[in-house]
């Protein structure tokens, strides 16, 4: 028996055909690298990777830290795994070990991958990451790369697996920061070829650069919540190439309705004030389950399903519980309410990856099949 008030529901299924059309639309050459980082925002890396390792035809997986690329790792994942930030020196060593592909960002922290994997006999596999405008991790163009390069030139204990950097704002369409970052980086990609290194892997563009700057796209783009759902700013017709169907929603049910008269108000510091006869639902989800509160006293989308019909429409949502506003809704009493959840908001949920397992009053269900 469920004894959760709400459920977040992964369709892995979706998920996969979200990736073959991303990747349709930017063409065979380019490859998509999904990042999973933070336990693929909290909706359960394992389970997803193994996924999308059966049901498409990805290679490389991208993460934030070694212990969620060894996890990984745990769960039979045999792709190439990247770890994106900088890591300390004491996780060089199982990183190796485990055939973790290390982001580096300074000749200093090559040298010491360069060392641990001289002590294991191993070749490690490292990513070179561009500093374009940032201002985080990675090498300038210049004399900070050939530094890089010369030190990792003729090192049989290393192979450079790839190269790549990252958008201030790649949301932003023709935005004048990313065509001067992708410049830089075009500069350093002409730098080390004329160093005499080759490079298979060349990505820059993310999920929201991913879907108009063509230019950027080269062989690979790092795409992370548009696996679950279309953030675009112009999203693409369904079935179209690039188009993304909602693959993760948030689910629970209303346990109240009431019928709100005009001036009548609802909710903590009379939030909301209703202009019209106005039915109002209590749903049974709040902050602790993950409700942002900083949707609090704002008209918030949902879709609201009633038995088999959708409508769509605003929520206003109070201090501690989310009431949406059912006046255009047919009557009935049990009535379940879903919405698309933002990568982030399963953080929240103090889930596992498993439906009605974890600390909060959320639970997580993945459907596989």
């Amino acid at each position: 028996m469920d004894l959760y008030n709400s459920y977040v529901e992964i369709d892995c299924e979706r998920i996969c055909m979200n990736i073959r059309s991303i990747h349709a639309q930017a063409g065979a050459l380019t490859e998509v690298i999904p990042v999973l980082k933070c336990d693929a925002y909290g909706l359960g890396a394992g389970v997803i990777a193994r996924e999308i390792a059966r049901g498409t035809d990805v290679r490389t997986f991208a993460v934030a830290q070694v212990g969620e690329a060894a996890a990984l790792r745990d769960e039979g994942i045999r792709q190439e795994i990247l770890v994106l930030a900088g890591v300390p020196e004491e996780l060089i060593a199982p990183a190796v070990e485990k055939d973790i592909q290390l982001t580096v960002y300074s000749a200093a922290f090559a040298s010491s991958v360069i060392r641990e994997a001289q002590r294991q006999g191993k070749r490690a596999g490292i990513q070179i990451k561009i500093e374009t405008g940032l201002n985080r991790l990675g090498v300038r163009p210049g004399e900070e790369l050939a530094e890089l390069l010369a030190l990792l030139k003729g090192q049989s204990c290393v192979k450079i697996k790839g190269v790549y950097s990252h958008f201030i704002d790649g949301e932003m369409m023709g935005s004048p920061l990313a065509l001067a970052q992708f410049s830089r980086f075009e500069q350093a990609l002409l730098q080390i070829k004329n160093a005499g290194l080759e490079v298979p892997l060349r990505h820059m563009c993310n999920s929201g650069a991913s879907d108009w700057y063509r230019e950027a796209l080269l062989d690979g783009m790092r795409i992370g919540r548009r696996l679950y759902m279309d953030s675009q700013r112009q999203p693409r017709p369904a079935g179209t190439p690039g188009a993304v169907e909602e693959a993760a929603s948030w689910r629970t049910r209303i346990v109240n309705l009431r019928l709100v008269q005009p001036g009548e108000t609802v909710g903590y510091d009379e939030a909301f004030r209703a202009t019209a006869p106005t039915m109002v639902a209590v749903v049974a989800v709040g902050y602790g389950d993950g409700l942002d509160e900083r949707l609090a006293g704002t008209q918030a989308p949902v879709a609201r399903r009633v038995r088999n019909q959708i409508a769509k429409g605003p929520a206003h949502v109070g201090p501690r519980i989310a009431q949406p506003d059912l006046s255009a809704v047919p009557g009935g009493l049990q009535r379940e309410v879903h919405a698309a959840v933002l990568p982030g908001i399963a953080q929240f949920l103090g889930c596992d990856g498993h439906r009605a397992e974890g600390s909060g009053q959320t639970g997580l269900e993945a459907f596989c099949e």
